[in-house]
């Protein structure tokens, strides 16, 4: 893909792409429980391609910049607080678990409903249909990243101000599965259908 990158966005902010995304709610947030609590935000995963290098340095940069401004370079990130993170590591203590975004760093992003995102399609329309961004598209992200101290952990967070859909990509299902693919699947199992059996 060689849609051109923009290197800067405004004072303070993070302008990413192009990138995948999964999973989002940006149009309309989405509550759940966290800690016992209900938060209620806008969320979706931003997928770097690990064949970009330097967009991955560029938002390590800025994760960096970001916490050493907060606190200082005597405190070091931890790992587990990193918010981008390898999509190929395994989740699980199983060697052969290929990782939750194989081929991809990964990284959470979020919203607030005080600040809702700016949605646009590649036009500059906005996008007021829930259907029209959806996971695997590719997109620009403009974020803020956010330096934050909660008890005794230390992190950066990755605000999401505005989305601008590039073009539609392969649906992202569990897995990282193609969704069509999951059908084909099923499509191609030779059964005859027994109209005397119920299930």
């Amino acid at each position: 893909m060689t849609t051109p990158s923009p290197s800067t966005g405004p004072s303070g902010t993070l302008l990413v792409g192009p990138v995948r995304i999964a999973y989002p709610h940006l149009l309309k947030p989405r509550t759940t429980i966290i800690n016992g609590k209900e938060e209620t935000r806008y969320e979706a995963v931003m997928l770097i391609p690990k064949e970009a290098p330097d967009l991955v340095e560029k938002v390590r940069a800025a994760i960096r910049t970001t916490f050493v401004a907060k606190f200082g370079d005597q405190v070091k990130l931890s790992k587990d607080k990193q918010p981008l993170k390898d999509g190929d590591a395994s989740v699980t203590d199983d060697d052969a678990d290929a990782g939750k975004y194989p081929g991809y760093f990964y990284a959470n992003v979020k919203g607030w409903p005080d600040n809702p995102p700016q949605l646009k399609h590649a036009d500059k329309s906005p996008i007021t249909d829930p259907g029209a961004l959806t996971s695997g598209d590719w997109v620009y992200l403009l974020l803020k990243p956010r330096a934050y101290a909660f008890e005794a952990t230390k992190g950066v967070a990755l605000d999401i101000l505005g989305a601008r859909l590039i073009k539609k990509g392969d649906p992202i299902g569990a897995g990282g599965v193609n969704k069509a693919a999951v059908a084909d699947a099923l499509d191609a199992l030779e059964i005859e259908a027994d109209e005397e059996e119920a299930f």
